[in-house]
Protein backbone atom coordinates (compact mmCIF):
# COMPACT_ATOMS: atom_id res chain seq x y z
CA UNK A 1 0.00 0.00 0.00
CA UNK A 2 1.44 3.38 -1.01
CA UNK A 3 1.79 6.25 1.43
CA UNK A 4 -1.05 8.20 -0.31
CA UNK A 5 -3.37 5.19 -0.07
CA UNK A 6 -2.68 4.89 3.64
CA UNK A 7 -3.54 8.58 4.00
CA UNK A 8 -6.82 8.15 2.10
CA UNK A 9 -7.69 5.16 4.26
CA UNK A 10 -6.99 7.18 7.39
CA UNK A 11 -9.31 9.93 6.11
CA UNK A 12 -12.05 7.42 5.37
CA UNK A 13 -11.98 5.86 8.82
CA UNK A 14 -11.92 9.27 10.51
CA UNK A 15 -15.11 9.66 12.53
CA UNK A 16 -14.88 13.41 13.05
CA UNK A 17 -13.04 16.45 11.62
CA UNK A 18 -10.31 16.29 14.30
CA UNK A 19 -9.31 12.74 13.30
CA UNK A 20 -9.28 13.71 9.61
CA UNK A 21 -7.09 16.77 10.23
CA UNK A 22 -4.76 14.71 12.44
CA UNK A 23 -4.30 12.23 9.59
CA UNK A 24 -3.51 15.15 7.25
CA UNK A 25 -0.82 16.79 9.43
CA UNK A 26 0.87 13.39 9.95
CA UNK A 27 0.81 12.85 6.19
CA UNK A 28 2.38 16.30 5.61
CA UNK A 29 5.26 15.51 7.96
CA UNK A 30 5.83 12.12 6.36
CA UNK A 31 5.68 13.49 2.82
CA UNK A 32 7.98 16.48 3.32
CA UNK A 33 10.02 15.32 6.29
CA UNK A 34 9.19 18.69 7.85
CA UNK A 35 9.26 19.54 11.55
CA UNK A 36 5.76 20.98 12.04
CA UNK A 37 2.35 20.84 10.37
CA UNK A 38 -0.98 22.30 11.45
CA UNK A 39 -4.43 23.20 10.18
CA UNK A 40 -6.44 26.36 10.60
CA UNK A 41 -10.25 26.36 10.31
CA UNK A 42 -12.40 29.34 9.33
CA UNK A 43 -14.77 30.39 12.12
CA UNK A 44 -16.62 33.72 12.03
CA UNK A 45 -14.11 35.33 9.66
CA UNK A 46 -11.03 34.07 11.53
CA UNK A 47 -8.66 31.12 11.30
CA UNK A 48 -8.36 29.10 14.48
CA UNK A 49 -6.00 26.15 14.90
CA UNK A 50 -7.55 22.76 14.31
CA UNK A 51 -4.88 20.10 14.85
CA UNK A 52 -1.07 20.22 14.88
CA UNK A 53 1.92 17.87 14.79
CA UNK A 54 5.49 18.66 15.87
CA UNK A 55 4.89 21.71 18.07
CA UNK A 56 7.23 22.04 21.06
CA UNK A 57 4.73 23.69 23.40
CA UNK A 58 0.92 23.79 23.64
CA UNK A 59 1.04 27.62 23.72
CA UNK A 60 0.88 28.04 19.97
CA UNK A 61 -2.17 25.77 19.70
CA UNK A 62 -3.93 27.90 22.29
CA UNK A 63 -3.17 31.41 21.00
CA UNK A 64 -2.71 31.00 17.25
CA UNK A 65 -5.44 33.00 15.49
CA UNK A 66 -5.59 34.89 12.17
CA UNK A 67 -8.19 37.06 10.58
CA UNK A 68 -9.02 35.89 7.05
CA UNK A 69 -6.88 38.09 4.80
CA UNK A 70 -4.27 38.76 7.50
CA UNK A 71 -0.91 36.98 7.72
CA UNK A 72 0.36 34.35 5.32
CA UNK A 73 -2.31 31.78 6.17
CA UNK A 74 -5.07 34.41 6.21
CA UNK A 75 -4.12 35.54 2.72
CA UNK A 76 -4.12 31.97 1.45
CA UNK A 77 -7.63 31.55 2.82
CA UNK A 78 -8.85 34.83 1.34
CA UNK A 79 -7.27 34.46 -2.10
CA UNK A 80 -7.76 30.70 -2.39
CA UNK A 81 -4.19 29.96 -3.52
CA UNK A 82 -0.91 28.71 -1.91
CA UNK A 83 1.49 31.04 -0.07
CA UNK A 84 5.06 30.32 1.13
CA UNK A 85 7.80 32.03 3.09
CA UNK A 86 11.55 31.23 3.15
CA UNK A 87 12.24 33.48 6.18
CA UNK A 88 9.17 33.12 8.33
CA UNK A 89 10.60 34.86 11.40
CA UNK A 90 11.27 38.05 9.46
CA UNK A 91 8.45 37.92 6.91
CA UNK A 92 6.60 41.25 6.78
CA UNK A 93 3.32 39.42 6.20
CA UNK A 94 3.40 37.85 9.63
CA UNK A 95 0.87 38.86 12.27
CA UNK A 96 1.83 40.49 15.62
CA UNK A 97 1.86 37.16 17.51
CA UNK A 98 5.53 36.65 16.64
CA UNK A 99 6.66 35.39 20.00
CA UNK A 100 4.93 32.03 19.80
CA UNK A 101 6.26 31.54 16.28
CA UNK A 102 9.75 32.48 17.35
CA UNK A 103 9.53 30.12 20.32
CA UNK A 104 8.80 27.29 17.89
CA UNK A 105 11.86 28.24 15.84
CA UNK A 106 10.01 27.96 12.54
CA UNK A 107 12.06 29.27 9.61
CA UNK A 108 10.11 28.37 6.46
CA UNK A 109 6.42 27.63 5.79
CA UNK A 110 4.20 26.54 2.92
CA UNK A 111 0.42 26.94 3.29
CA UNK A 112 -2.41 25.92 0.98
CA UNK A 113 -6.15 26.66 1.29
CA UNK A 114 -8.66 23.89 2.04
CA UNK A 115 -11.24 24.59 -0.64
CA UNK A 116 -14.79 23.31 -0.88
CA UNK A 117 -17.00 24.02 -3.87
CA UNK A 118 -18.17 27.50 -2.89
CA UNK A 119 -16.06 28.45 0.13
CA UNK A 120 -12.76 28.06 1.99
CA UNK A 121 -12.89 25.68 4.95
CA UNK A 122 -9.41 26.49 6.27
CA UNK A 123 -5.69 26.14 5.54
CA UNK A 124 -3.00 23.44 5.81
CA UNK A 125 0.58 24.30 6.84
CA UNK A 126 3.92 22.57 6.27
CA UNK A 127 6.77 24.20 8.33
CA UNK A 128 10.49 23.59 8.91
CA UNK A 129 12.86 24.81 11.62
CA UNK A 130 15.67 24.98 9.08
CA UNK A 131 15.95 26.75 5.74
CA UNK A 132 14.13 25.08 2.89
CA UNK A 133 13.29 26.13 -0.64
CA UNK A 134 9.75 25.05 -1.51
CA UNK A 135 9.59 23.67 -5.04
CA UNK A 136 6.55 23.62 -7.31
CA UNK A 137 6.37 19.88 -6.75
CA UNK A 138 6.06 20.53 -3.00
CA UNK A 139 3.22 22.92 -3.60
CA UNK A 140 1.42 20.34 -5.74
CA UNK A 141 1.83 17.61 -3.15
CA UNK A 142 0.58 19.79 -0.31
CA UNK A 143 -2.40 20.89 -2.44
CA UNK A 144 -3.22 17.20 -3.07
CA UNK A 145 -3.14 16.42 0.64
CA UNK A 146 -5.22 19.50 1.33
CA UNK A 147 -7.76 18.70 -1.40
CA UNK A 148 -8.46 15.24 0.00
CA UNK A 149 -8.71 16.69 3.52
CA UNK A 150 -11.19 19.35 2.33
CA UNK A 151 -13.39 16.69 0.73
CA UNK A 152 -13.45 14.66 3.94
CA UNK A 153 -14.06 17.73 6.10
CA UNK A 154 -17.02 18.63 3.88
CA UNK A 155 -18.38 15.12 4.33
CA UNK A 156 -17.91 15.36 8.10
CA UNK A 157 -19.57 18.82 8.13
CA UNK A 158 -16.61 20.48 9.77
CA UNK A 159 -18.30 23.90 9.98
CA UNK A 160 -21.75 22.58 10.89
CA UNK A 161 -23.21 24.12 7.76
CA UNK A 162 -24.90 20.96 6.55
CA UNK A 163 -26.39 20.34 9.98
CA UNK A 164 -27.56 23.95 10.20
CA UNK A 165 -29.18 23.69 6.78
CA UNK A 166 -30.78 20.38 7.70
CA UNK A 167 -32.02 21.88 10.97
CA UNK A 168 -33.36 24.88 9.07
CA UNK A 169 -35.13 22.58 6.62
CA UNK A 170 -36.61 20.58 9.49
CA UNK A 171 -37.78 23.76 11.21
CA UNK A 172 -39.36 25.04 8.01
CA UNK A 173 -40.99 21.68 7.39
CA UNK A 174 -42.30 21.57 10.95
CA UNK A 175 -43.57 25.13 10.64
CA UNK A 176 -45.22 24.35 7.30
CA UNK A 177 -46.87 21.25 8.75
CA UNK A 178 -48.10 23.19 11.74
CA UNK A 179 -49.37 25.97 9.49
CA UNK A 180 -51.18 23.49 7.26
CA UNK A 181 -52.76 21.85 10.30
CA UNK A 182 -53.84 25.30 11.47
CA UNK A 183 -55.23 26.03 8.00
CA UNK A 184 -57.17 22.78 8.10
CA UNK A 185 -58.52 23.64 11.55
CA UNK A 186 -59.40 27.12 10.25
CA UNK A 187 -61.23 25.64 7.28
CA UNK A 188 -63.23 23.44 9.65
CA UNK A 189 -64.01 26.40 11.89
CA UNK A 190 -65.05 28.61 8.97
CA UNK A 191 -67.47 26.01 7.67
CA UNK A 192 -69.40 26.42 10.92
CA UNK A 193 -69.52 30.24 10.66
CA UNK A 194 -73.04 31.37 9.76
CA UNK A 195 -72.33 35.09 9.64
CA UNK A 196 -69.68 37.07 7.82
CA UNK A 197 -68.61 38.83 11.05
CA UNK A 198 -68.01 35.46 12.68
CA UNK A 199 -66.00 34.17 9.71
CA UNK A 200 -63.75 37.25 9.62
CA UNK A 201 -63.12 37.17 13.37
CA UNK A 202 -62.39 33.44 13.38
CA UNK A 203 -59.87 33.78 10.55
CA UNK A 204 -58.11 36.85 11.98
CA UNK A 205 -57.64 35.11 15.35
CA UNK A 206 -56.39 31.86 13.81
CA UNK A 207 -53.94 33.56 11.42
CA UNK A 208 -52.90 36.39 13.78
CA UNK A 209 -53.51 38.93 11.01
CA UNK A 210 -55.90 41.79 10.39
CA UNK A 211 -58.63 41.06 7.87
CA UNK A 212 -60.54 43.77 6.04
CA UNK A 213 -63.46 43.56 3.63
CA UNK A 214 -64.10 46.79 1.72
CA UNK A 215 -66.49 47.86 -1.02
CA UNK A 216 -65.47 49.30 -4.38
CA UNK A 217 -65.30 52.79 -2.88
CA UNK A 218 -62.87 51.69 -0.15
CA UNK A 219 -65.50 51.74 2.59
CA UNK A 220 -64.70 49.29 5.41
CA UNK A 221 -67.57 46.81 5.72
CA UNK A 222 -66.13 44.13 8.02
CA UNK A 223 -62.82 43.75 9.86
CA UNK A 224 -61.11 41.57 12.41
CA UNK A 225 -57.76 41.68 14.20
CA UNK A 226 -55.52 44.48 15.38
CA UNK A 227 -55.16 47.78 13.53
CA UNK A 228 -52.17 48.54 11.29
CA UNK A 229 -49.71 46.45 9.34
CA UNK A 230 -48.67 45.97 5.74
CA UNK A 231 -50.79 44.17 3.21
CA UNK A 232 -49.86 40.52 2.71
CA UNK A 233 -52.64 39.42 0.39
CA UNK A 234 -55.35 41.43 -1.31
CA UNK A 235 -57.76 40.89 -4.16
CA UNK A 236 -61.33 40.89 -5.38
CA UNK A 237 -63.64 38.65 -3.40
CA UNK A 238 -64.89 37.34 -6.73
CA UNK A 239 -63.75 38.18 -10.28
CA UNK A 240 -65.44 41.33 -11.48
CA UNK A 241 -67.06 41.90 -8.09
CA UNK A 242 -67.18 45.09 -6.05
CA UNK A 243 -65.70 43.75 -2.79
CA UNK A 244 -62.02 43.45 -1.90
CA UNK A 245 -60.58 41.15 0.75
CA UNK A 246 -57.21 41.96 2.36
CA UNK A 247 -54.93 40.30 4.93
CA UNK A 248 -52.54 42.62 6.81
CA UNK A 249 -49.82 41.97 9.39
CA UNK A 250 -47.50 44.07 11.52
CA UNK A 251 -45.02 41.16 11.62
CA UNK A 252 -42.17 41.97 9.21
CA UNK A 253 -41.35 38.26 8.90
CA UNK A 254 -44.77 37.28 7.55
CA UNK A 255 -44.82 36.71 3.81
CA UNK A 256 -47.51 36.27 1.19
CA UNK A 257 -45.46 33.31 -0.06
CA UNK A 258 -46.42 31.21 2.96
CA UNK A 259 -48.43 28.32 1.46
CA UNK A 260 -50.58 27.96 4.57
CA UNK A 261 -51.40 31.68 4.61
CA UNK A 262 -52.43 31.65 0.96
CA UNK A 263 -54.47 28.49 1.55
CA UNK A 264 -56.22 30.10 4.51
CA UNK A 265 -56.89 33.24 2.42
CA UNK A 266 -58.55 31.17 -0.30
CA UNK A 267 -60.56 29.18 2.27
CA UNK A 268 -61.81 32.41 3.84
CA UNK A 269 -62.59 33.86 0.44
CA UNK A 270 -64.58 30.76 -0.50
CA UNK A 271 -66.53 30.88 2.75
CA UNK A 272 -67.38 34.57 2.30
CA UNK A 273 -68.56 33.84 -1.24
CA UNK A 274 -70.69 30.98 0.12
CA UNK A 275 -72.23 33.27 2.74
CA UNK A 276 -72.85 35.91 0.08
CA UNK A 277 -74.58 33.43 -2.20
CA UNK A 278 -76.68 32.24 0.72
CA UNK A 279 -77.71 35.83 1.38
CA UNK A 280 -78.64 36.31 -2.28
CA UNK A 281 -80.73 33.14 -2.22
CA UNK A 282 -82.38 34.16 1.04
CA UNK A 283 -83.15 37.60 -0.35
CA UNK A 284 -84.81 36.08 -3.41
CA UNK A 285 -86.91 33.76 -1.27
CA UNK A 286 -87.84 36.09 1.60
CA UNK A 287 -87.11 39.58 0.37
CA UNK A 288 -86.79 40.95 3.90
CA UNK A 289 -83.92 43.25 2.92
CA UNK A 290 -85.96 44.67 0.05
CA UNK A 291 -88.95 45.02 2.35
CA UNK A 292 -86.95 47.03 4.89
CA UNK A 293 -85.68 49.38 2.18
CA UNK A 294 -88.99 50.14 0.47
CA UNK A 295 -90.90 50.52 3.73
CA UNK A 296 -88.28 52.83 5.25
CA UNK A 297 -87.44 50.60 8.25
CA UNK A 298 -83.81 51.73 8.50
CA UNK A 299 -83.05 51.31 12.20
CA UNK A 300 -79.70 49.67 11.34
CA UNK A 301 -78.55 51.55 8.26
CA UNK A 302 -74.95 50.30 8.52
CA UNK A 303 -76.18 46.73 8.76
CA UNK A 304 -78.24 47.20 5.59
CA UNK A 305 -75.20 48.62 3.78
CA UNK A 306 -73.13 45.59 4.76
CA UNK A 307 -75.87 43.20 3.65
CA UNK A 308 -76.16 44.96 0.30
CA UNK A 309 -72.39 44.75 -0.17
CA UNK A 310 -72.33 41.06 0.69
CA UNK A 311 -74.83 40.25 -2.07
CA UNK A 312 -72.92 42.43 -4.54
CA UNK A 313 -75.37 45.37 -4.47
CA UNK A 314 -73.38 47.99 -2.53
CA UNK A 315 -74.15 50.57 -5.23
CA UNK A 316 -77.79 50.59 -4.13
CA UNK A 317 -76.74 52.27 -0.89
CA UNK A 318 -75.19 55.20 -2.76
CA UNK A 319 -77.77 55.78 -5.45
CA UNK A 320 -80.80 53.86 -6.68
CA UNK A 321 -84.27 54.15 -8.16
CA UNK A 322 -87.42 52.06 -7.69
CA UNK A 323 -89.47 50.70 -10.59
CA UNK A 324 -92.89 49.05 -10.27
CA UNK A 325 -94.37 46.96 -13.09
CA UNK A 326 -98.00 45.89 -13.45
CA UNK A 327 -100.47 44.71 -16.06
CA UNK A 328 -104.10 45.29 -16.94
CA UNK A 329 -104.44 41.59 -17.66
CA UNK A 330 -105.97 38.96 -15.34
CA UNK A 331 -104.44 39.20 -11.87
CA UNK A 332 -102.65 42.42 -12.74
CA UNK A 333 -99.23 40.71 -12.68
CA UNK A 334 -96.47 40.78 -15.24
CA UNK A 335 -95.23 37.32 -16.20
CA UNK A 336 -92.43 35.33 -14.58
CA UNK A 337 -90.65 35.54 -17.94
CA UNK A 338 -90.75 39.34 -17.70
CA UNK A 339 -89.15 39.17 -14.23
CA UNK A 340 -86.34 36.92 -15.50
CA UNK A 341 -85.70 39.15 -18.50
CA UNK A 342 -85.64 42.18 -16.22
CA UNK A 343 -83.11 40.51 -13.91
CA UNK A 344 -80.95 39.57 -16.90
CA UNK A 345 -81.11 43.08 -18.38
CA UNK A 346 -80.45 44.89 -15.10
CA UNK A 347 -78.03 42.65 -13.21
CA UNK A 348 -77.42 45.25 -10.50
CA UNK A 349 -80.96 45.17 -9.16
CA UNK A 350 -83.20 43.60 -6.51
CA UNK A 351 -86.65 42.27 -7.50
CA UNK A 352 -89.64 41.35 -5.39
CA UNK A 353 -93.30 40.53 -5.94
CA UNK A 354 -95.39 42.88 -3.81
CA UNK A 355 -99.06 42.02 -4.09
CA UNK A 356 -99.84 41.80 -7.81
CA UNK A 357 -97.01 44.13 -8.79
CA UNK A 358 -93.34 43.49 -9.48
CA UNK A 359 -91.06 45.99 -7.72
CA UNK A 360 -87.39 46.51 -8.60
CA UNK A 361 -84.62 48.48 -6.94
CA UNK A 362 -82.06 49.43 -9.59
CA UNK A 363 -78.67 51.12 -9.26
CA UNK A 364 -78.57 54.69 -10.56
CA UNK A 365 -76.03 53.97 -13.32
CA UNK A 366 -78.79 51.83 -14.86
CA UNK A 367 -81.57 54.34 -14.04
CA UNK A 368 -84.18 54.96 -16.75
CA UNK A 369 -82.41 57.61 -18.76
CA UNK A 370 -81.75 57.31 -22.48
CA UNK A 371 -80.72 53.79 -23.38
CA UNK A 372 -82.05 52.39 -20.12
CA UNK A 373 -85.53 53.75 -20.77
CA UNK A 374 -85.37 52.16 -24.18
CA UNK A 375 -84.49 48.83 -22.55
CA UNK A 376 -87.54 49.14 -20.31
CA UNK A 377 -89.74 49.87 -23.33
CA UNK A 378 -88.36 46.78 -25.08
CA UNK A 379 -89.13 44.63 -22.04
CA UNK A 380 -92.71 45.93 -22.01
CA UNK A 381 -93.07 45.39 -25.76
CA UNK A 382 -92.09 41.72 -25.40
CA UNK A 383 -94.51 41.39 -22.47
CA UNK A 384 -97.34 42.80 -24.60
CA UNK A 385 -96.54 40.25 -27.31
CA UNK A 386 -96.80 37.45 -24.74
CA UNK A 387 -100.09 38.87 -23.38
CA UNK A 388 -101.83 40.87 -26.13
CA UNK A 389 -104.19 43.48 -24.74
CA UNK A 390 -102.83 43.19 -21.19
CA UNK A 391 -101.22 46.64 -21.31
CA UNK A 392 -98.16 46.30 -19.08
CA UNK A 393 -96.85 49.48 -17.45
CA UNK A 394 -93.68 50.38 -15.54
CA UNK A 395 -93.85 53.21 -13.01
CA UNK A 396 -90.63 55.04 -12.16
CA UNK A 397 -89.89 56.70 -8.81
CA UNK A 398 -87.40 59.39 -7.92
CA UNK A 399 -83.62 58.98 -8.04
CA UNK A 400 -82.37 58.20 -4.53
CA UNK A 401 -79.30 59.77 -2.98
CA UNK A 402 -79.26 57.30 -0.11
CA UNK A 403 -81.19 54.61 1.71
CA UNK A 404 -83.64 57.10 3.20
CA UNK A 405 -85.05 58.04 -0.21
CA UNK A 406 -85.88 54.50 -1.32
CA UNK A 407 -89.25 54.29 0.43
CA UNK A 408 -90.36 57.55 -1.24
CA UNK A 409 -89.12 56.34 -4.61
CA UNK A 410 -91.14 53.16 -4.13
CA UNK A 411 -94.31 55.06 -3.22
CA UNK A 412 -93.90 57.24 -6.31
CA UNK A 413 -93.15 54.32 -8.63
CA UNK A 414 -96.17 52.42 -7.32
CA UNK A 415 -98.43 55.47 -7.73
CA UNK A 416 -97.08 56.14 -11.24
CA UNK A 417 -97.73 52.52 -12.21
CA UNK A 418 -101.30 52.65 -10.89
CA UNK A 419 -102.03 55.97 -12.59
CA UNK A 420 -100.63 54.58 -15.82
CA UNK A 421 -102.80 51.48 -15.55
CA UNK A 422 -105.90 53.56 -14.69
CA UNK A 423 -105.80 55.34 -18.04
CA UNK A 424 -105.45 58.86 -16.64
CA UNK A 425 -102.06 59.12 -18.30
CA UNK A 426 -101.16 57.75 -21.69
CA UNK A 427 -97.63 56.58 -22.52
CA UNK A 428 -96.70 55.18 -25.92
CA UNK A 429 -93.98 52.89 -24.53
CA UNK A 430 -95.68 52.07 -21.21
CA UNK A 431 -92.98 53.75 -19.12
CA UNK A 432 -94.55 56.25 -16.69
CA UNK A 433 -92.46 58.59 -14.53
CA UNK A 434 -93.73 60.02 -11.26
CA UNK A 435 -91.77 63.17 -12.04
CA UNK A 436 -93.48 63.65 -15.40
CA UNK A 437 -96.86 63.05 -13.77
CA UNK A 438 -96.09 65.61 -11.09
CA UNK A 439 -96.55 62.99 -8.37
CA UNK A 440 -93.18 63.39 -6.64
CA UNK A 441 -93.76 64.04 -2.97
CA UNK A 442 -97.47 63.23 -3.17
CA UNK A 443 -97.31 59.45 -3.27
CA UNK A 444 -95.58 59.20 0.11
CA UNK A 445 -98.34 61.12 1.89
CA UNK A 446 -100.93 59.06 3.78
CA UNK A 447 -103.88 58.17 1.57
CA UNK A 448 -106.33 59.70 4.08
CA UNK A 449 -104.46 63.00 3.98
CA UNK A 450 -104.56 63.06 0.19
CA UNK A 451 -108.28 62.28 0.23
CA UNK A 452 -108.95 65.12 2.67
CA UNK A 453 -107.12 67.63 0.45
CA UNK A 454 -108.92 66.39 -2.67
CA UNK A 455 -112.32 66.59 -0.98
CA UNK A 456 -111.61 70.08 0.33
CA UNK A 457 -110.50 71.38 -3.08
CA UNK A 458 -112.51 69.38 -5.61
CA UNK A 459 -115.45 68.20 -3.50
CA UNK A 460 -118.19 70.19 -5.32
CA UNK A 461 -117.07 68.85 -8.70
CA UNK A 462 -116.98 65.23 -7.48
CA UNK A 463 -120.42 65.52 -5.95
CA UNK A 464 -121.90 67.00 -9.12
CA UNK A 465 -120.29 64.33 -11.32
CA UNK A 466 -121.58 61.56 -9.03
CA UNK A 467 -125.11 63.00 -8.75
CA UNK A 468 -125.73 64.10 -12.34
CA UNK A 469 -123.18 62.09 -14.33
CA UNK A 470 -121.36 65.19 -15.54
CA UNK A 471 -117.65 65.29 -16.46
CA UNK A 472 -116.43 68.34 -14.63
CA UNK A 473 -113.32 66.66 -13.14
CA UNK A 474 -112.31 65.24 -16.52
CA UNK A 475 -112.88 68.66 -18.10
CA UNK A 476 -110.76 70.45 -15.49
CA UNK A 477 -107.98 67.90 -15.95
CA UNK A 478 -108.04 68.14 -19.77
CA UNK A 479 -108.36 71.95 -19.78
CA UNK A 480 -105.32 72.46 -17.52
CA UNK A 481 -103.43 69.63 -19.23
CA UNK A 482 -103.83 71.42 -22.56
CA UNK A 483 -102.67 74.72 -21.06
CA UNK A 484 -106.23 76.17 -21.12
CA UNK A 485 -106.48 75.80 -24.91
CA UNK A 486 -110.20 75.39 -25.64
CA UNK A 487 -110.00 73.75 -29.11
CA UNK A 488 -107.48 71.10 -28.01
CA UNK A 489 -109.48 70.41 -24.86
CA UNK A 490 -112.68 70.00 -26.88
CA UNK A 491 -110.91 67.61 -29.27
CA UNK A 492 -109.62 65.49 -26.40
CA UNK A 493 -113.03 65.34 -24.71
CA UNK A 494 -114.84 64.98 -28.05
CA UNK A 495 -117.34 67.69 -27.25
CA UNK A 496 -118.17 71.08 -28.77
CA UNK A 497 -115.99 74.09 -28.16
CA UNK A 498 -118.80 75.97 -26.40
CA UNK A 499 -119.50 72.99 -24.15
CA UNK A 500 -115.96 73.19 -22.82
CA UNK A 501 -116.25 76.96 -22.29
CA UNK A 502 -119.49 76.56 -20.36
CA UNK A 503 -118.06 73.76 -18.21
CA UNK A 504 -114.96 75.82 -17.38
CA UNK A 505 -117.13 78.75 -16.30
CA UNK A 506 -119.26 76.45 -14.13
CA UNK A 507 -116.12 74.87 -12.58
CA UNK A 508 -114.73 78.30 -11.68
CA UNK A 509 -118.08 79.22 -10.08
CA UNK A 510 -118.42 75.95 -8.12
CA UNK A 511 -114.84 76.04 -6.80
CA UNK A 512 -114.57 79.79 -6.39
CA UNK A 513 -111.41 79.99 -8.51
CA UNK A 514 -110.14 81.87 -11.53
CA UNK A 515 -108.10 79.81 -13.99
CA UNK A 516 -106.33 82.98 -15.08
CA UNK A 517 -104.87 83.23 -11.57
CA UNK A 518 -101.58 81.25 -11.28
CA UNK A 519 -102.11 80.40 -7.58
CA UNK A 520 -105.62 79.06 -8.26
CA UNK A 521 -104.32 76.98 -11.16
CA UNK A 522 -101.50 75.54 -9.02
CA UNK A 523 -103.96 74.57 -6.26
CA UNK A 524 -106.36 72.89 -8.69
CA UNK A 525 -103.59 71.08 -10.62
CA UNK A 526 -102.08 69.74 -7.37
CA UNK A 527 -105.49 68.53 -6.21
CA UNK A 528 -106.11 66.85 -9.57
CA UNK A 529 -102.81 64.97 -9.27
CA UNK A 530 -103.70 63.94 -5.74
CA UNK A 531 -107.10 62.75 -6.98
CA UNK A 532 -105.40 60.58 -9.58
CA UNK A 533 -103.21 59.00 -6.90
CA UNK A 534 -106.16 58.45 -4.56
CA UNK A 535 -108.31 56.92 -7.27
CA UNK A 536 -105.46 54.69 -8.50
CA UNK A 537 -104.44 53.47 -5.06
CA UNK A 538 -107.68 53.43 -3.10
CA UNK A 539 -108.81 50.17 -4.67
CA UNK A 540 -105.35 48.57 -4.26
CA UNK A 541 -103.61 48.04 -0.91
CA UNK A 542 -99.86 48.44 -0.60
CA UNK A 543 -99.55 44.65 -0.87
CA UNK A 544 -97.57 42.06 0.93
CA UNK A 545 -94.60 39.95 -0.10
CA UNK A 546 -95.73 36.95 -2.06
CA UNK A 547 -94.08 33.62 -1.29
Amino acid sequence: MTDLNRYLEALLVANDPTQAMQAAVHQVRRTFGCDVSWTGLVEDGCLRMGTASGLRTPEMSAVWRLEVGSGIGGRAALLGRPHKSSDYQHDARRVPAKRVIDNEGIVTVLVVPLLSADRTLGVLYAACRRPRAWADEDVGQLETIGRYLAVRLEQLDVDGRAEAEARSHRERADAASAALRSAADLAHGLMGADRIEEAVQTASTALDVRIELRDEGGRLLHSGGRQGGRTLLSGELEPGGSLRLALLSADAHRSADEPALRLAYEVLRSQLLRLGERERTTERLRGDLFDQLVTGRLADGEGLVRRLALIGMSGLARGARVLVAGSRGPGGQVSARFAEEFRTTFTRSLLQRRGDRLAALVELPTAPEGRTRQQLAELLARERLRSPGAGAVIGIGRACGGLGDISMSYDEARAACEVGLSGDHHSEDGVVSARNLGLQGLASLPLAQLETTVADTLGPLRELDEQRGTQHLATARAYLGNDRHLPRTAAELRVHYNTVRNRVAQIERLLGVDFDDVDDRFRIETALRMESVVRALSHRPAGTVMP
